[in-house]
């Protein structure tokens, strides 16, 4: 992250999107009391003009930043006395100068927190969820470099575990409020910097579901489901490990589908799919929206649960026949409100009442 000459940082580089992030996947969070600890809250929390004027070393935990301001997280830093925000239409908020941003006029946030970790995550994968950072950030922690991520509408997930260690934990985020992603994320809204999305730290067994995508299309004259489930278990061992992986689908507290399936997964990322027709299921439309409750269970060979995964899903048909929306074979007008994830006093933060509203 320097920025000497010749150098050219990752948030001015067109070719780095991110750096040590993990791959998408769907957003799902494993059932289990005890792994999920969020990191919302007051951070210290510093204000630069220029990436010049940064505390550059403010990463190493024998950095004294007692004098620091706090800010909430999520939040905007312009909605809390740092800088200032700019609403424009057409034209780029900063001079044009593609593929390159401003050096100079370009402010950054440094944010700085204290975690424990708890002690029955010992022997557990490490995750460090980032919902969104406007608009480039860089990660440590305990001094240590972790990753960097750009793209202010989208998760970034970092695997934290060989940076973490028992009890107190110290977390060093640096925000840009431009960056080569700034070009394809200009239009006609509020432009703000920040952590402006949820910030949670959650730990996963050694073999897990890392993703998976459901298919819930009718056929037989919209009668009938075609539900097929596409995972994806991911091993963290060196050697071979053998699981039981079982999916089921309830309708209330009926199973409507089960299908058990043994694996021996291979070190790294194992694909696995299974499903079938379901007949005269319950369709979903937004008149009747009817759901089902997907559980997805993995264990060990042995028996032993590692860990279950629930999601609700609607069977439905979405296609445009002759230039025509169809919904289940029915033709759809869709009318709705655009939120443009913006409130008038917390900019890109946006609370659940008002998405309500």
């Amino acid at each position: 992250a320097a920025l000497e000459e010749g150098d050219r940082p990752h948030w001015n580089n067109i070719d780095v999107i991110r750096e040590n992030v993990e791959p998408p996947r769907a957003h799902f969070v494993p059932a289990g009391n005890g792994f999920f600890k969020s990191l919302n809250g007051d951070w210290k929390f510093h204000y630069s003009e220029s990436p010049a004027k940064r505390p550059a070393g403010f990463f190493r935990e024998d950095f004294n930043a007692d004098e620091w301001a706090e800010i909430p997280v999520p939040s905007n830093w312009e909605r809390h006395g740092f800088g200032y925000p700019i609403y424009i239409n057409v034209p780029y908020p900063f001079e044009i100068d593609e593929p390159n941003v401003p050096t100079e006029k370009n402010p950054v946030g440094s944010y700085l927190r204290d975690f424990e970790i708890p002690e029955n995550w010992s022997g557990r994968d490490i995750f460090l969820q980032f919902g969104g950072v406007s608009s480039a950030f860089y990660l440590w922690i305990n001094s240590s470099y972790v990753g960097y991520s750009e793209g202010s509408k989208t998760p970034s997930e970092f695997n934290v575990t060989e940076f973490i260690r028992p009890g107190s934990n110290t977390i060093a985020v640096e925000v840009y409020r431009w960056s080569t992603g700034s070009y394809l994320e200009d239009q006609d809204f509020w432009s703000l910097s920040g952590i402006q999305r949820n910030v949670s730290l959650f730990s996963r067994p050694k073999q897990r579901v890392r993703d998976f995508f459901v298919h819930t299309g009718l056929i037989n004259g919209y009668a009938d489901a075609d539900f097929r489930l596409q995972a994806e278990l991911h091993n963290e061992e060196q050697q071979p490990v053998g699981v039981e992986f079982k999916a089921t689908i309830l309708n209330g507290g009926e199973a409507v589908f089960t299908e058990s399936r043994s694996a021996t997964l291979q070190p790294g990322h194992n694909a696995l799919e299974l499903g079938q027709v379901l007949p005269a299921v319950r369709p979903w439309s937004a008149e009747s929206p009817n759901l089902y409750t997907l559980v997805m269970e993995l264990k060990s060979d042995s028996g032993e649960p590692l860990e279950t995964i629930s999601q609700e899903i609607g069977f439905r048909s979405v296609e445009i026949n002759n230039g025509r929306f169809m919904v289940n074979g029915e033709m759809v007008k869709l009318k709705g409100t655009n939120l443009h994830e913006h409130h008038d006093v917390t900019g890109h933060f946006i609370d659940e009442a008002t998405m309500l509203e």
